[in-house]
């Protein structure tokens, strides 16, 4: 089909591809002689796995920070609960011993 368009004497109704076939041909013998720089995108994992690393320790640090934090109000929390009941039941004693001594008080008078 090739050599058919290449010839001087092709029917009329299918000359209008004469030119595409000869395109064709003189394309296939063109060669591209630049070279192409082509941009290396190749990924540094080393740097990847610096920072990946960095970015899991920082959560994990602060992870630690807020559950250390969350412990320490819990432990004051408990802490003043129970100095609370220590207090009320010393103002209770308190009390008892100050009736105690009004009733001494007033006995010895």
């Amino acid at each position: 089909m090739k050599n058919y368009f290449s010839q001087e004497n092709v029917a009329p109704h299918l000359e209008e591809y004469e030119t595409l076939f000869g395109y064709f041909s003189t394309s296939k013998n063109e060669r591209f002689t630049k070279t192409i720089q082509l941009k290396s995108r190749k990924l540094n994992w080393k740097w990847l796995s610096v920072a990946a690393s960095a970015v899991l320790l920082i959560s994990v640090y602060t992870g630690y920070q807020n559950n250390q934090q969350r412990k320490a109000e819990k432990i004051y929390n408990e802490t003043r609960l129970a100095l609370g009941l220590l207090s009320e039941n010393l103002n209770k004693g308190n009390n008892a011993i100050a009736q105690l001594q009004y009733f001494e008080d007033i006995q010895f008078r």
